[in-house]
């Protein structure tokens, strides 16, 4: 009897072209399996489909007749059609796995993985019961806000796609042997075994690969240290890989992804010994607010003495104990609280999706708003955002008694979170340009500028040089000459003067020669004294 069946013929869901055989088929083994078999290679080909079905275990028939009724099996015509999806993670609302296997799927047949991805995909696994990981990893977040904040994370990349947040997450920095590690692998325990765990080490490529691979879900990316020995390489490449995440797509590196279709939709946690921006400036690059608040960084230290632990169980005298606990019970016990999570999250989006994205917009809100958040301050929102998602899957899975928890310990947990990411925070690149911008246009309308337009305006060179600056035409324009060390000295940080001056050349405010130079000798009708200096022109260029 031969053990083979066309079960659909599959195309792709994005309409990419392409037909692909569903072929159930029982190996020498007795297992059934499900191939996907390219219909055109299969048409032309009866050596293609032998190998295809041998590679897979197929039992071979002893003669060239058993092939030939085999391949008429695979031949067959059938109406049943099913999809293909590029990489795993939502298919309405349906989850598939990165193993192809899927919860509650919407389709009889499929959806089913490309069989031709160039991806990198998790391992999926499971190991003990939900209520062994619940009492062995998950209640220990009741005494650390960042593993509170880490666990909550890898829920949140469930419902990312469901929100209107982008991909990013969060950055925890610090010395070693704090715990940095621990949280990541008590995160990535939720996912499956240890095999999940990422790094910051790997090709641009690889990394577009990892991501769309572990679309809908958390990556986790291991010491920053990694990247690159060189400080000024690896910053940039921090910087280009954390915005290539947000993003979430890639450039595309075959035939099977044309540019632009390798996306995801992912929530990262990482660790380093330095914040990204920290990493930023050490090598002298801008680190923008937009990557700011996509990838935040998050001291790793709860700033109790006990590394990312606040508090410690009774029968555990050190948080080295407990980290060792954590490192023992994630090997033993993983991989149950996600499927948990996804089949109660499935049914709910079964039921009605709206109401499961209202439901996150309400958490969110909550806890933007019990945190004071100025709401016509867009980059403390964006940011305050990122955490409310956090919150709000940390809610779902204390609902769906995944976390043995209450709200209001990931309310609090969290919230600690993001008020040390605040405070530790040095001021975002474009922050310190607004308020150095703030600065200038003040310092412009109310300092003591001396007038020496005049031939004989009485002031001498000292004068002059220990003056704000100096009031004089240029040109034809009456300006305001700021000198150059005034100006430095004021601003401090050249990247931030750089950007200030070019916001004001935008705004015509500021006199550029033709050649683009920026700064002018002032006449000061004193012989030996031409002092260099930046000139500002009133926003309405008036004479004054």
């Amino acid at each position: 009897m031969i053990k083979i069946k066309l079960l659909a013929k599959a195309r792709f869901i994005d309409g990419e072209k392409g037909v692909y055989l569903v072929i159930k088929m029982q190996d020498m083994d007795g297992k059934i399996k499900i191939l996907l078999i390219n219909a055109a290679d299969a048409e032309s080909s009866l050596r293609y489909v032998k190998r295809i079905l041998i590679d897979h275990g197929f039992p071979p028939p002893a003669t060239k007749n058993g092939w030939d009724k085999v391949y008429d099996k695979v031949m067959e015509e059938t109406s049943v059609r099913a999809i293909i999806v590029r990489r795993p993670g939502f298919v309405g609302k349906s989850y598939m796995f990165s193993d192809g296997s899927i919860i509650d799927p919407e389709d009889e047949i499929g959806p089913f993985l490309d069989p031709e991805h160039k991806l990198h995909l998790s391992v999926v696994g499971q190991k003990g019961s939900l209520e062994d990981w619940k009492n062995g990893v998950a209640v220990y977040a009741s005494y650390s806000s960042r593993i509170m904040l880490a666990i909550s994370s890898a829920f949140s990349g469930y419902l990312l796609r469901w929100s209107e947040i982008e991909s990013g997450g969060f950055h925890y920095h610090g010395p070693s042997s704090i715990g940095k590690t621990t949280s990541l692998l008590v995160a990535n325990s939720i996912k499956g075994p240890r095999d999940c765990l990422g790094t910051w080490s790997a090709t641009k490529a690889a990394l577009e690969e990892y991501m769309a691979g572990s679309n809908d879900s958390l990556v986790t990316m291991d010491e920053l240290f990694a990247l690159d020995e060189n400080p000024v390489k690896a910053a940039q490449l921090a910087g280009n890989i954390s915005y290539m995440i947000a993003l979430g797509k890639g450039k595309g590196r075959s035939r099977h992804y044309q540019p632009g279709t390798l996306t995801w939709s992912v929530c990262v946690l990482s660790t380093g010994e330095l914040s990204l921006i920290e990493h930023a400036r050490s090598a002298d690059v801008v680190r923008m607010l937009g990557s700011e608040v996509r990838f935040v960084d998050v001291p790793a230290d709860a700033n109790n003495g006990l590394g990312v632990f606040e508090s410690l169980p009774d029968d555990i005298n050190s948080p080295d104990r407990l980290a060792n606990l954590l490192d023992k019970n994630t090997k033993s016990f993983y991989g149950t609280a996600q499927h948990v999570f996804l089949e109660k999250l499935t049914r709910d989006l079964a039921k009605d999706n709206n109401q499961v994205r209202n439901k996150i917009n309400k958490h969110i809100k909550y806890f933007i708003e019990k945190n004071n958040i100025n709401p016509r301050c867009g980059p403390q929102v964006r940011m305050a955002k990122r955490f409310g998602l956090a919150y709000a899957a940390g809610c779902f899975a204390v609902k769906y008694e995944v976390l043995p928890l209450e709200n209001n310990q990931i309310f609090k947990g969290i919230t600690k979170c993001y008020m040390d990411a605040v405070n530790s925070r040095p001021k975002m690149f474009e922050e310190r340009v607004e308020n150095s911008s703030k600065k200038l246009s003040k310092f412009l309308a109310t300092s003591d500028f001396i007038d020496i337009r005049k031939n004989n305006h009485g002031y001498s060179c000292d004068d002059i040089k220990s003056a704000d600056g100096v009031k004089t035409i240029i040109n034809g324009n009456i300006v305001r000459a700021v000198f150059t060390e005034t100006l430095k000295n004021m601003i401090g940080d050249a990247a931030v003067l750089k950007r200030v001056l070019y916001e004001y050349n935008n705004a015509d405010r500021l006199l550029c020669h033709k050649n683009g130079q920026k700064t002018w000798q002032i006449p000061t009708r004193i012989q030996g004294c031409k002092p260099r200096a930046y000139c500002f022109l009133k926003p309405s260029k008036k004479k004054n």
